[in-house]
């Protein structure tokens, strides 16, 4: 039964699961701080989500199960049927939601409540040949066009995303409300990461405790050839070590491999793979650097990661990196290995500087949370609610 007095939200959990991402993480985290505030209903298909849920939570939400089955292993196939069919057809068949919040980019044609989307990036329309081949790319670019013409209102992650929303689905500016993402923000003390730091080091074979670091997916739009180049012809690689984490295509990883083999570099530079979250606490909190020089990014958690430890911040120039870091980031050319290069100089050489952005890089950081994201969503769910109108 309805609870008169909550909005009945249904929402799209397709990318909850034991791998998830950004887009796991941002949906996760709006469903456990609101689920005390509004009823949600959550469509899912992978019965791991309920690993993520507590007892408590799962009684005080409703997950509604779809089948669905891959078509093949063409990921963005699978998620633009998942909404435009499976995700359609589900929410369009009750009558008891006040609005569905689809949440990962893709559209769904909803007609028997209000419809919000969440896009995080436009990346196919910035980076050319970001998928492997044509049909991937045109069912994604076909997707976001249906989200931005069938929804009430549009979440963009960042101004850079609602920029790119408003030029390439030509979408107009009052539809799109810019809720910035939040992050896991530091919850081990600095005791807890000093004990553990000699365990997790042996475990990856690391030697040097100077070194900068770089997580996140192991994919070409993360720049992580230009990173190595400019690390082998950079003045810091005597004393720092460079230190890669991630999972992701590992074709592009062989060929990272590859590469450092051929710098002659495999004793400074260690791809180690995924991280727990303790693991990653003690990366993010030795490291000297985190390096994130980005092609593009909707929105960039790790960065906002690395600096809730004061842990200071190299990362790119464009997209929305900018207006993430603020002023306690340094900003390079992602196409220019040699300004990478320079700027892993400048700072490293650099003992003033390196603690000024440690300060600089906390006080950023506590500008952006989980929290603050929900509660922003949810005064967009009651202006959506409040001014809908059906229209099929």
């Amino acid at each position: 039964m309805k609870n008169k007095n909550k909005l009945k939200i249904g929402i799209d959990g397709y990318q909850i699961h034991s791998g998830m991402r950004g887009m796991g993480y941002y949906v996760f985290n709006l469903i456990k701080n609101l689920y005390k505030s509004v009823d949600f209903v959550i469509f899912y298909h992978n019965k791991e989500i309920f690993e993520f849920f507590n007892k408590n939570e799962r009684k005080n939400i409703e997950f509604a199960k779809l089948e669905f089955k891959n078509l093949d292993d063409k990921y963005i196939k699978n998620e633009f049927f998942w909404n435009i069919k499976t995700i359609s057809d589900a929410v369009n068949r009750r009558n008891d939601l006040d609005l569905f919040h689809g949440t990962q980019n893709q559209g769904s044609i909803i007609s028997s409540c209000a419809y919000v989307v969440t896009i995080h990036d436009l990346i196919s329309f910035n980076i050319k040949k970001h998928f492997l081949n044509k049909e991937e790319e045109n069912y994604y670019k076909i997707g976001v066009n249906i989200a931005a013409k069938c929804s009430n209102a549009i979440i963009a992650v960042s101004k850079n995303t609602k920029k790119d929303v408003i030029k390439f689905l030509n979408v107009e500016s009052p539809k799109i409300k810019v809720i910035y993402n939040g992050f896991d923000k530091p919850i081990l003390s600095q005791i807890e990461i000093d004990k553990n730091k000699k365990r997790v080091f042996k475990n990856f074979g690391i030697k040097n405790d100077k070194f900068i670091f770089f997580l996140g997916e192991i994919a070409p739009k993360k720049n992580i050839i230009r990173m190595i180049q400019a690390y082998s012809k950079s003045k810091i690689k005597n004393k720092f070590d460079f230190i890669i984490s991630g999972t992701g295509d590992k074709i592009y990883e062989d060929d990272l491999k590859k590469i450092i083999k051929q710098l002659q570099l495999t004793n400074k530079i260690k791809i180690i793979g995924y991280l727990s979250f303790l693991e990653k606490n003690v990366f993010y909190k030795n490291a000297t650097l985190f390096i994130f020089p980005s092609l593009y990014e909707g929105f960039g958690i790790p960065p906002l990661e690395a600096m809730s430890f004061g842990t200071p911040v190299l990362t790119s120039k464009i997209s929305s990196l900018p207006e993430i870091v603020g002023n306690a980031g340094i900003l390079c050319d992602p196409y220019s290995v040699s300004d990478i290069k320079n700027s892993l100089n400048l700072i490293l050489k650099n003992e003033k500087k390196l603690k000024l952005l440690s300060e600089k890089s906390k006080k950023q950081a506590e500008k952006f949370s989980w929290v603050k994201m929900a509660n922003e969503t949810l005064k967009l769910y009651k202006e959506v609610t409040k001014n809908y109108e059906k229209r099929f």
